[in-house]
């Protein structure tokens, strides 16, 4: 997502807090933060661990974070940099860290100020504001520089024992501030790969640690904290072989370029700091920022980053071969799981039954068949995806059911599956609902974009030709439920509408319990 530019207004927020173990005043970086795209460069919190900024952040004006290591600074502290366009976004972020620090809903808009005067800072007029909301400090400055402002914001315990000492940290971190000249920011990532490559590695050089790799068949870009080589190495080939097996089993469309980024985080904490998640997720794909974001789980089992990993990377795959849109969930977590079992202990990749660690599906799908506890078909492939998430009995139960109905039907496709459990009608029904759906997204898309370029011509009072020749980006979420409902619909009667389901579900289950081998 590319930040847009203000030329006339800049924001600059810092965050933080502090919390009663904190035993150290704090000291500043030696060398400053820059921002050559805003024109200014400050120092930050010394030895604080920096988190790189998630697109949809950065489209939101988020420049930079960090968070302090324990006992180097406040115990939750957050420390950020963002680009607003005044003083209410500027509270606005202040009131989104108080909700993270304290995990409680504030508006400082409607709260008296402790304090709120005009101040000089290194020279620039500035305005300094400070709040406290349930025992937290939230202390703000809003410098002036030139035809912009920057804001620095701190917020710390009013019970900490250090409180004072951090605070006068969070203003020589101001007063640090200094302006420099502005770079142009670039207009988006480009087209060719090049280009997407010299982005990504301008993004990655905002934070320490960070860098950008090509892969030899540039359908994707790394971006990592990791050192070790050798493991990151292994990482671009697994997802370059993963890739391929997708594209033989889903040919992409010829005009297919998309470019995966794939974040590659050296630790789970730090894993868990970017994403903002806890124990048990070991890695994601966000349909709004289209990152896949992993870690090193050499901890725990490697294999299950490698794992995960390809689970993932499948979700980023089939999002853009449909046109930024999703399938039903027992299409896309059983194919994800499905190709999550791959193994990559010779020279061609191979599918397995087998995953490692708590993502193992295989005995699962057998207690809940043998227990009766597995959903009808006829519901668990029409759920939407709320009700597939939700329908027990535990939470790898519907991952279990789409993994074991994902295999079969891949399997039975490549001659696998015994002819006791297998007819040849079930060969037809993965590649009637890919078509279907693909189809009926790319037709509701072409649609909706007419629809807009005429609403745009329109509203502009130009040529529709004219008006047409920006690129209308869309997902999903732009044409509506009841037009993805109908997709889906159309999809499913493509798939399973010749088709005896209550057969299919009969050979389903005696497929798992006795043919479907380990």
């Amino acid at each position: 997502m590319r930040v847009a530019r203000r030329a006339s207004l800049a924001l600059l927020t810092v965050l933080a807090c502090a919390a009663p173990l904190a035993a150290q005043r704090g000291e500043l970086e030696r060398k400053a933060f820059e921002d050559r795209a805003a024109g200014y460069r400050l120092k930050t919190p010394k030895e604080w661990n920096v988190v790189p900024v998630a697109p949809d952040a950065r489209g939101l004006g988020l420049a930079f974070q960090a968070e302090p290591e324990r006992n180097k600074g406040p115990l939750h502290g957050r420390f950020r940099i963002v680009l607003v366009d005044g003083a209410e976004a500027l509270r606005a972020w202040a009131d989104r860290t108080v909700l993270e620090v304290l995990g409680k809903p504030s508006s400082l808009e409607d709260l008296a100020a402790e304090l709120d005067e005009p101040v000089q800072a290194k020279g620039l007029s500035a305005q300094h504001t400070r709040w406290q909301f349930e025992g937290l400090l939230v202390d703000a400055w809003l410098i002036e520089h030139g035809t912009s402002k920057v804001g620095l914001i701190g917020t710390v315990d009013a019970g900490e024992k250090y409180a004072r000492s951090w605070l006068a940290l969070f203003e020589r971190a101001a007063t640090s501030f200094e302006a420099i000249e502005a770079a142009a920011a670039p207009e988006g990532a480009g087209s060719t790969y090049a280009e997407k490559l010299a982005a990504a590695r301008s993004e990655a050089e905002r934070t320490p640690g960070w860098r950008a790799l090509p892969t030899p068949s540039e359908k994707f870009i790394l971006l990592t904290s990791c050192e070790n080589q050798k493991f990151v190495d292994e990482v671009i080939d697994r997802l370059e072989r993963s890739r391929e097996i997708f594209e033989q089993d889903y040919p992409p469309p010829g005009d297919f370029t998309h470019v995966s980024i794939v974040r590659l985080c050296a630790r789970a904490e730090e894993f868990h700091r970017y994403g903002g998640t806890g124990g048990g997720v070991a890695g994601w794909f966000s349909p709004q920022t289209t990152e896949l974001v992993l870690y090193d789980a050499k901890e725990v089992d490697r294999n299950m980053s490698y794992a995960v990993m390809t689970h993932e990377a499948f979700h980023q795959y089939c999002h853009f071969l449909f046109g930024r849109s999703e399938a039903h969930r027992w299409f896309d977590e059983g194919h994800g799981d499905y190709y999550g079992g791959m193994k990559f202990d010779g020279p061609k990749a191979r599918i397995t039954a087998r995953m490692p660690g708590g993502l193992e599906r295989l005995s699962v799908i057998r207690e809940m068949i043998t227990l009766e506890t597995y959903k009808p078909l006829v519901e668990h492939l029409n759920y939407d995806h709320p009700q597939w998430q939700g329908q027990g009995p535990s939470n790898v139960s519907p991952y279990a059911q789409s993994w074991s109905i994902v295999y079969m039907l891949r399997q039975g496709m490549l001659g696998n599956v015994h002819s006791k459990v297998w007819k040849d009608e079930y060969a037809a029904i993965l590649p009637a609902y890919i078509a279907t759906l693909r189809a009926g997204f790319e037709q509701a898309y072409r649609e909706e974009r007419a629809r807009r370029t005429k609403d745009r011509a329109k509203a502009d009072g130009k040529a529709a030709e004219a008006s047409s020749a920006a690129v209308i980006e869309l997902d999903s979420s732009d044409l509506g439920k009841e037009v993805v409902r109908r997709i889906w619909k159309e999809a499913m009667t493509a798939a399973w509408g010749d088709i005896d389901l209550v057969q299919f579900e009969e050979d389903w289950k005696l497929y798992v319990k006795k043919y479907l081998k380990d």
